[in-house]
């Protein structure tokens, strides 16, 4: 796993190749159509599945890993890390999520891209009108966010027809 930040403010980083290959292989047979799901809290509108993990699954081991990996990553960026909570969210035709800060509940959390997609359904981040940095949607890479009122962000491009978006969402708690 490669954590860098990708300015002087260190609220922002990088993260590449966070999954060991052996887990992405496993999630690539995953027909993800079939993973129970719910709709995400304060997204019920949006073309966007909450994955439900089941025991055993790929899902439910991937989040285990990166909460395995909680003293590793907070190393990197500076925080005592004490649980690592996983979503994982599937995103659909017509999915689109424009410019917007997260709510105050919403401390550290780590975004990674998990399906093949195009490059530009990434996310991307903004100093006011202008681009800070722009995370290409390229699986097994993705971002850390500090959450704080300069984090605007949100996606350019909505979700083409037949193209699955699966990222997952962790939160940080930190002690």
């Amino acid at each position: 796993m490669n954590i860098e930040p990708v300015d002087t403010r260190s609220d922002l980083f990088r993260v590449s190749q966070p999954l060991p290959d052996e887990l992405l292989a496993e999630l690539a047979k995953l027909p993800l159509e079939t993973v129970p799901f719910t709709k995400q809290e304060w997204q019920e509108d949006w073309n966007r599945r909450l994955l439900v993990p089941t025991q055993g699954s790929v899902l439910e081991s991937i989040a285990e890993y990166y909460d395995s990996k909680r003293t590793d990553i907070g190393k990197y960026i500076g925080l005592d890390i004490t649980k690592i909570d996983t979503r994982f969210w599937l995103d659909y035709e017509g999915f689109d999520c424009e410019r917007h800060l997260d709510n105050d509940g919403v401390d550290y959390v780590m975004q990674i891209f998990l399906s093949d997609a195009p490059s530009d359904l990434g996310t991307v981040f903004y100093d006011n009108d202008q681009v800070r940095k722009a995370f290409d949607f390229t699986k097994n890479t993705g971002y850390i966010m500090f959450n704080n009122k300069d984090q605007t962000h949100g996606m350019e491009q909505k979700v083409p027809k037949d193209v699955q978006r699966l990222t997952s969402y962790s939160y940080f708690q930190t002690g």
